[in-house]
């Protein structure tokens, strides 16, 4: 073969099919590129928060062997969601999952937050009338989304409306921990607990409606965020992730003498 035959065959020769062979280089370069992507990538956003932080085997019983209330696809939210399953603070879903990757809806934040309080004050939350026009009477998060208006825990995103069936996002949520730590601390949701703390995140813009609330879970090591300084405010928080939240939430009252497991809700 002659050296023009040879750069031919390198550079522009062609198989069966028409194609170059330094385009068969160019598919597989890509093709391992894409490979090597691919196995760095092992968890999604919404799955990075998998660090347990707060103890959370301080406020929770043990587990009986004969208990019903294990799911099966709790992953690393595991402890928390069986923790608070065995205080009724939560409840899986009909097909014996709990869901944990589905997102959490706003009617079943207040029932879940009603729930933590009864539990962490070891009585009932009173009830009160509903005053959200979209939210139905007959709906079993009713009272929970009524006792918690009232004493200033949820808000709806106008005057008259609640938006039930709407996702929580994740600074939402901060919002609404903060709010139920700082009833407990003292029975009114005035400011008192918990403590401000420093911006903690790169895609918090501070000064906006929920960046003190997420910056103050952040000091205590309830919000981890999601790495890379990153907490995703807009993002929509799963259910799994709710409960881990809440009962890191609950390892804080426990340090300031704020709970007391007892009755709960009926």
């Amino acid at each position: 073969m002659d050296r023009s035959n040879a750069a031919a065959t390198a550079i522009g020769a062609t198989d069966q099919y028409g194609l170059t062979s330094w385009w068969w280089r160019v598919v597989a370069l890509i093709s391992t590129a894409a490979l090597l992507l691919t196995s760095l990538v092992t968890v999604t956003p919404a799955e990075a928060q998998t660090d347990p932080g707060l103890d959370i085997a301080e406020v929770c019983p043990p587990v009986e062997p004969e208990s019903d209330v294990s799911f099966g696809d709790t992953g690393v939210h595991g402890a928390a969601i069986d923790c608070f399953a065995q205080f009724g603070i939560v409840n899986g879903l009909d097909d014996g999952t709990f869901g944990t990757r589905d997102p959490l809806l706003r009617d079943q934040m207040a029932s879940i937050i009603r729930r933590f309080l009864e539990t962490a004050l070891g009585e009932a939350v009173p009830d009160a009338d509903v005053t959200f026009g979209d939210v139905a009477p007959d709906s079993v998060h009713a009272d929970a989304i009524g006792a918690l208006a009232a004493v200033g825990i949820v808000q709806g995103v106008d005057e008259s409306t609640f938006d039930p069936i709407g996702t929580v996002t994740r600074q939402q949520m901060a919002s609404f921990i903060v709010r139920t730590l700082d009833y407990l601390d003292d029975g009114d949701v005035n400011g008192s607990f918990p403590p401000a703390g420093e911006p903690s995140f790169t895609d918090v813009v501070e000064g906006s409606t929920h960046a003190d609330d997420i910056d103050a879970l952040a000091a205590l090591g309830v919000a981890l965020g999601l790495g890379d300084g990153l907490f995703g405010p807009l993002e929509p928080v799963l259910r799994g992730q709710v409960v881990t939240f809440f009962a890191r939430a609950a390892v804080v009252l426990l340090g300031e003498d704020n709970w007391a497991p007892g009755a709960g809700a009926d």
